[in-house]
């Protein structure tokens, strides 16, 4: 069954239900707290069965605290004016929703065969890495300055004797 089935079946049930609070020639129409109740649990049974890889699944026939006790206790306890077409069509309705949901927990999913190819990979070259410490600067701030560019003159010099060696050049005219 696909949960489609069982979510059709369950939208169902839950119009019966509503329908059934309707009043009729035969009998009392279901009481707006039995009603309640029931769709509630239509709610549970709903959600166990959505939960994830089918783990809640069995939890709502079996398990310590399993749907089919509680509607099973709340059909029981509907009044006795209730129309007798009507709580049977309740009791019928739920215990077909309790078939579909044990056929549908107890099938295991199909398995499928997989092939897998094996690829051996070599593992990279060995590498080696050099770690250095480095050193945190304090930064500054600076200053621009406006430079001006100056002009520069060549000077000749000149040269004298002052150690008095008289090892100088004979002025012109001369000795």
């Amino acid at each position: 069954m696909r949960p489609r089935t069982l979510t059709t079946l369950l939208l169902a049930l839950a119009a019966g239900l509503a329908v059934g609070c309707g009043a009729d020639e035969e009998g009392a129409p279901l009481p707006r707290q039995s009603a309640s109740e029931l769709l509630g649990q239509l709610q549970s049974i709903q959600d166990r069965f959505d939960f994830p890889g089918g783990q809640a699944c069995g939890d709502i026939t079996g398990g310590s605290d399993p749907n089919t006790t509680k509607v099973g206790r709340l059909i029981d306890s509907l009044p006795d004016d209730v129309d007798p077409d009507l709580r049977d069509a309740v009791q019928q309705s739920f215990d077909r929703l309790f078939a579909l949901v044990e056929q549908e927990c107890s099938e295991e999913p199909a398995q499928t065969d997989t092939e897998t190819d094996t690829t051996e990979t070599e593992p990279p070259p060995d590498t080696e890495t050099e770690t250095t410490d480095t050193e945190q600067t304090e930064t500054t701030d600076t200053e621009q300055t406006d430079t001006e560019q100056t002009e520069t003159t060549d000077t000749e010099t000149e040269t004298t004797d002052t150690d008095g060696s008289g090892g100088g050049a004979a002025p012109e005219g001369g000795e």
